[in-house]
């Protein structure tokens, strides 16, 4: 039987590496990492992609940077869902990704995202209004 394939959206810091280790362990994870620039080459850039495709690689996956989709972040004034589609997009130039089994998010940084890529991929999810209504508390 093949894994279930999950996308997860921000990994979180490097608190969170036993989460990933076990997302690894059980499923054939696709994860999102914002940044500021993903054309850019920096330091807080490739930290943040490079600790996610280590990860990848410490549990024998195999083209370890091909799961990992460095996006932008939320520009300003763009709604959630505008984001959702333009990260949606990036992954579907350059991978297969209509066959995700669902979507996870263990950050606050990235549940409203999360909600949002699931509503769009037609996922069970928390409804994108109630996680926007609950990050407003």
């Amino acid at each position: 039987m093949p894994l279930p394939r999950v996308l997860l959206v921000e990994p979180g810091g490097i608190a969170r590496a036993p989460l990933l280790d076990v997302l690894i362990a059980r499923t054939e994870l696709i994860v999102l990492v914002s940044v500021a620039n993903p054309a850019a080459v920096g330091a807080a850039n490739d930290a943040k992609v490079e600790r996610v495709v280590e990860a990848l690689a410490c549990q024998g996956v195999a083209d370890a940077k091909k799961h990992v989709y460095p996006v932008r972040g939320r520009a300003c004034g763009e709604s959630v869902e505008a984001h959702a589609k333009r990260c949606l997009a990036l992954m579907k130039e350059s991978r297969d990704v209509l066959n995700i089994d669902g979507v996870v998010c263990f950050d606050d940084f990235g549940i409203v995202l999360a909600s949002a890529l699931a509503e769009s991929l037609g996922l069970p999810c928390t409804p994108l209004a109630q996680m926007v209504a609950l990050q407003c508390v």
